[in-house]
């Protein structure tokens, strides 16, 4: 918690999972985010995050790459509804027959609290 308004995040993970994807037979992972959270007076929210994801793919020639980022905001409409907004990059890219491909989403909601 980097004050009472901001809230700072980060996390790693390394894994390694069998696979039967073709020749494969384990793939190993890096995963790494980075976030922040800023609460507005109104409690209101706004939240950054970014993301890293690396695989490799043991036994054959294949490396992913997934590169994401995010920015989302809540504020409220009444104390049990929240209007919500978010709007998200996704980048992915594999040596595996040379693919690329780029995600662009916008999202606007309502949330209520039972």
């Amino acid at each position: 918690k980097a004050s009472d308004r901001v809230q700072l995040t980060a996390s790693a993970k390394r894994s390694m999972e069998e696979t039967d994807f073709l020749d494969a037979k384990v793939v190993e992972e890096f995963l790494g985010v980075l976030g922040v959270t800023i609460a507005w007076p109104e409690r209101s929210t706004l939240g950054l995050q970014a993301a890293y994801t690396h695989r490799e793919f043991r036994g054959l020639e294949r490396t992913d790459q997934k590169y994401e980022a995010a920015i989302n905001f809540e504020t409220p409409i009444t104390d049990r509804v929240k209007l919500t907004s978010q709007l998200s990059y996704l980048h992915f890219e594999t040596t595996f027959a040379e693919l690329e491909t780029d995600q662009l989403l916008g999202l606007v909601g309502i949330s209520h609290t039972f």
